[in-house]
């Protein structure tokens, strides 16, 4: 059995500086709504008259009110907090290894095992990640602080396997035919197209492929 090589691994970022933002914009939002709330009635009725007839009935009967405008920004506040709750739990713990046999790593909570023969395209992401196309669906690694040079490395092994030793098709799908050439071109345009190789290394792969 061919052994495995690891060629780099993804620096991962502990938080996302994005989520962070928002969970912070929907505080302060809700903060500033509570300091609109009591200008108004300071205002109009008096703080002490709030506190006599309970501010917390008076806080919701007037919420949607355009006069007294603090529910909106309340609204808006939780809507900032939950979009910064959901781009953190889906970017967070994030993990990528990219070897000679295949991918592996860590997205959504779920570890990934990704071999490179099923791997039809790998390209950038939102929130510095790596988005690998591959049989069974499209799995993106969030948060990679050396997002090239995982891409890079990807698609050096995708399009010339056997200078990093990797396994050929034969030995790692041994029941399965061989892929087509039209596959393999198809599989070739993806990554010239997200940018992980060069004209150059894209003309040189296309000539190999159709033996000219």
């Amino acid at each position: 059995m061919e052994h495995e090589k690891i060629f780099t691994r993804g620096l991962m970022r502990k938080e996302n500086k994005v989520a962070l933002f928002f969970i912070i914009l929907g505080i302060v939002l809700f903060i500033i709504s509570l300091l609109v709330f009591k200008k108004v009635y300071d205002d109009d009725l008096g703080w002490g008259y709030i506190v006599r007839r309970e501010a917390s009935k008076v806080f919701f009967r007037y919420f949607f009110k355009l006069k007294y405008y603090y529910g909106y920004i309340i609204i808006l506040g939780v809507i900032s907090c939950v979009a910064g709750i959901v781009i953190s739990v889906t970017t967070k713990n994030c993990a990528i290894t990219v070897t000679n046999i295949a991918v592996h790593g860590k997205t959504r909570g779920k570890a990934v095992n990704i071999p490179l023969n099923q791997i039809s395209a790998v390209r950038t992401c939102s929130f510095s990640g790596v988005s690998i196309a591959a049989i069974g669906g499209v799995h993106n690694f969030y948060g990679v602080i050396n997002q090239r040079e995982v891409i890079e490395t990807l698609a050096a092994l995708l399009t010339n396997p056997q200078r990093f030793g990797t396994p050929s098709e034969n030995q790692v799908q041994p029941n399965d035919a061989r892929k087509s050439d039209t596959e393999k071109l198809k599989q070739l345009k993806d990554l010239f197209d997200s940018g992980a190789i060069t004209q150059a290394e894209f003309d040189a792969k296309k000539k190999q492929i159709l033996g000219l």
